[in-house]
């Protein structure tokens, strides 16, 4: 957050947080670039992933058309029609 004089010198609010994902670069990384939001400053990290945990995400991802509560479109165009009645 800066106050004051401080918002206008936003490089040295992006400096820091560059220094903290240098220093957290070993067990995340940065997903968001910092950027100025009025008084704040943010800056999105995530945790990095193992390889194995990588492989299992993958094989347990759903796809769109896998998600259970998702409808066939015969059964909308159902839902449609008795919405109509």
């Amino acid at each position: 957050m800066f106050r004051g004089r401080e918002q206008s010198r936003p490089e040295l609010g992006i400096k820091l947080l560059g220094r903290l994902a240098e220093d957290v670069a070993e067990i995340g990384f940065v997903e968001a670039a910092p950027k100025q939001d009025g008084r704040n400053m943010l800056m999105v990290l995530a945790p990095l992933r193992k390889k194995s945990e990588r492989k299992e995400a993958r094989e347990h991802s759903c796809t769109p058309t896998k998600l259970p509560f998702r409808r066939k479109r015969t059964e909308r165009k159902d839902y449609a029609e008795a919405k109509d009645t």
